[in-house]
């Protein structure tokens, strides 16, 4: 699970991307951008579990490989990390209350849910455990610390450069 110095790092490397995003977009931070995050975060994690394939009952196709499904998950990670920032949460003050989910499809509907009840709050409690929940993950797919952060970094760069490219 990722330690208050490490979410402190990714807090710090997202709110550059999302500042620069917002300077060369020339758009101001409110609830309908914070909105539009939250439905972008809901469809990464929808792209994150159809890549998974395990809801996907009736195929005998597998997951994807490794490196798209971390791919798929750090797309989500970008966001919630934002969504955090918007709201002024305290990376340093996290918790981490270890949820040791291990179906994922369970932990799918916990997250839709947790962040459907954060839409409706916009609160710090509600945020920590939308976070708490979504990085169970790292459980339920045996991920380290160090391939999150790796490939958070890559994709960091790429977002950069794809708003460099008109994107």
């Amino acid at each position: 699970m990722l330690n208050k110095e490490e979410l402190k790092y990714l807090k710090e490397k997202q709110v550059m991307l999302d500042n620069y995003i917002m300077e060369s977009k020339k758009i101001i931070l409110n609830e309908k951008i914070i909105k539009k995050k939250i439905i972008a975060f809901l469809v990464e994690i929808s792209e994150f579990i159809n890549e998974y394939r395990e809801f996907k009952f009736w195929s005998n196709k597998g997951p994807s490989e490794r490196s798209i499904i971390l791919e798929e998950l750090i797309d989500c990670l970008h966001f919630i990390i934002s969504l955090g920032t918007d709201i002024d949460f305290d990376f340093s003050q996290f918790s981490n209350k270890i949820i040791e989910a291990n179906d994922i499809d369970q932990w799918s509907l916990n997250v839709y849910r947790k962040t459907i009840i954060f839409e409706q709050t916009f609160e710090k409690n509600s945020y920590s455990d939308l976070l708490d929940e979504f990085l169970s993950i790292m459980y339920i797919l045996d991920i380290s610390n160090d391939e999150i952060l790796q490939v958070y970094n890559k994709k960091n760069e790429i977002n950069f450069n794809r708003q460099d490219s008109g994107y």
